[in-house]
């Protein structure tokens, strides 16, 4: 490899440029001037202008036009080709070429497997035998191959998803250092620290001190990657993270449904600071459209976040009996219920005047009604709210007088008219607390609080069926929080007040 990093793949091409002397002297040779013979009519042509002459030798330019396309007709069969990376001398050495393919090297991977496959062609045209790891395949043991296969190999690698962790890859170099006395190992890096890359990095200072020949490649480019979309009640935000201060310091996230279309774009800008954060304010229709969020100029996988169903806005309607009754807002149910439901869900509540506030609610498309000791009597409210639920509504309700007191179509279970009651005669005079949830409650898995203790219930009739019902119970095996099935929708009961 010379200076200029020009290599051939086929040198013995050149050879060719010796015959350009050759060819010179074969395009000088022109045929024989012909005999002149004087014929006096031809006189007669002496003045008529002459349209086509024939030179008596080629012109210079001409030789040299000619000359210029045989040079470069041999150098071209030569196979050039411009190696930047690879100036340096190859030697024999066995070569090992390791390469960062997480998403951090997606937006300049094709420029790091032009490195690689340059490298790797220099040191087979040295003799070298070449072997590759990528960090994503380090469980299996790097094998030296020759030049074609691990070209082969390099176009077909592409960046992955995620950050591979980089101790077996440590691992595969120490075993590769024991068996080839003074090989070369050239890392293709991403710059980025998660992946144990300090502990990959020791590994290879460890082998260059044991005579290995040690180089890492890396690009200035600085990765950046999207964290912790939230779509809330207010907005919707993403962080965005950057690996270090020299990338450009404002940017947008441009956010996608789930046709590829964009649907909104939110700026950013990092000051001085590593994360920064973007948001979207759009109503709740169309931010329940975002599928993808997207940094802008950015194409790797870290700088994609995924929405899913999860990720959606729920409209909630609180209706509350008890709330006209009340002179104290803050001792009313919809109050409690508005500050547990408002970070996550868009809360909506009956304007102040209308004739039938959970029909008026109905009409804004809900996704779940919430009932807080309200009865529902036959008639249009009746059918709407029967629609609702049966077209995959949720129907969340809580109990309290009214309820008790009311024959009550709405409710997952059969509710005693008398008995422990709330505000009942039989009222326990001893604080219930819950019970373990069972595995087939939604609630499994949580932690049942000890200070959560319960004075007043409404009870649920003994029936075939009422276990399966059952999300939550009390320590005397009394329900607490009971479900059914309703078409496609679900009712759901806290027997307790809100």
């Amino acid at each position: 490899m010379g200076p200029l990093a020009i290599s051939f793949a086929a040198p013995a091409a050149l050879l060719g440029l010796v015959a350009l002397p050759l060819l010179y002297l074969l395009l000088r040779v022109t045929p024989p001037r012909p005999r002149e013979i004087v014929f006096p009519p031809i006189r007669l042509l002496a003045d008529v202008v002459r349209k086509d002459e024939t030179p008596a030798k080629t012109p210079w330019w001409l030789l040299l036009l000619r000359l210029s396309i045989a040079a470069a007709a041999i150098l071209a069969m030569s196979g050039p080709a411009w190696s930047p990376s690879a100036a340096t001398p190859f030697s024999n050495a066995p070569l090992l070429i390791a390469i960062d393919d997480g998403w951090p090297a997606a937006p300049t991977f094709e420029k790091r497997l032009e490195a690689a496959r340059a490298m790797a062609a220099g040191a087979a045209r040295a003799g070298a035998a070449i072997a590759l790891l990528t960090m994503s395949e380090a469980d299996a043991d790097p094998t030296p191959d020759d030049g074609a296969r691990i070209d082969e190999r390099l176009r077909a690698v592409a960046p992955k998803p995620f950050i591979a962790d980089r101790g077996a890859a440590a691992a595969r170099v120490r075993d590769f250092v024991a068996a080839h006395r003074n090989a070369r190992i050239v890392w293709i890096a991403d710059g980025l620290e998660q992946g144990e890359a300090h502990a990959f990095a020791s590994t290879l200072q460890d082998a260059a001190s044991r005579g290995a020949e040690v180089e890492i490649l890396a690009d200035a480019h600085v990765a950046r990657a999207l964290v912790s979309p939230a779509n809330h009640a207010g907005g919707l935000s993403v962080e965005i993270l950057r690996a270090a201060r020299e990338t450009p310091p404002r940017g947008a996230v441009s956010a996608f449904d789930a046709q590829g279309r964009v649907v909104a774009q939110a700026p950013f800008a990092f000051g001085a600071e590593a994360k920064t954060s973007a948001r979207f304010d759009l109503p709740i229709e169309l931010r329940n459209e975002i599928a993808a969020l997207r940094v802008d100029g950015e194409a790797s996988a870290g700088a994609v976040a995924l929405l899913d169903g999860r990720s959606k806005v729920r409209r909630v309607a609180v209706l509350s009996g008890a709330s006209a009754d009340l002179a104290q807002p803050l001792l009313a149910p919809q109050y409690y219920l508005d500050k547990a439901l408002a970070p996550f869900a868009e809360v909506r509540q009956p304007r102040p005047g209308v004739a039938d506030p959970l029909l008026a609610l109905l009409d804004e498309h809900p996704n779940i009604v919430t009932l807080a000791d309200v009865g529902v009597a036959p008639g249009a409210t009746f059918d709407a709210l029967t629609r609702f639920v049966e077209d995959g509504g949720v129907l969340l309700r809580f109990a309290g007088p009214h309820l008790a007191n009311a024959d009550d179509a709405f409710t997952p279970v059969r509710l005693r008219r008398s008995g422990r009651v709330l505000g009942g005669a039989m009222s326990w005079e001893t604080p219930k607390k819950l019970a373990p949830f069972e595995p087939s409650s939604p609630f499994f898995g949580l932690a049942v609080p000890d200070e959560v203790t319960v004075t007043r219930q409404v009870l649920a009739e003994p029936e075939p069926g009422l276990p399966a019902k059952t999300w939550a119970a009390l320590t005397d095996g009394t329900p607490l929080v009971t479900a059914e099935r309703r078409g496609k929708g679900l009712i759901v009961l806290f027997h307790v007040s809100a």
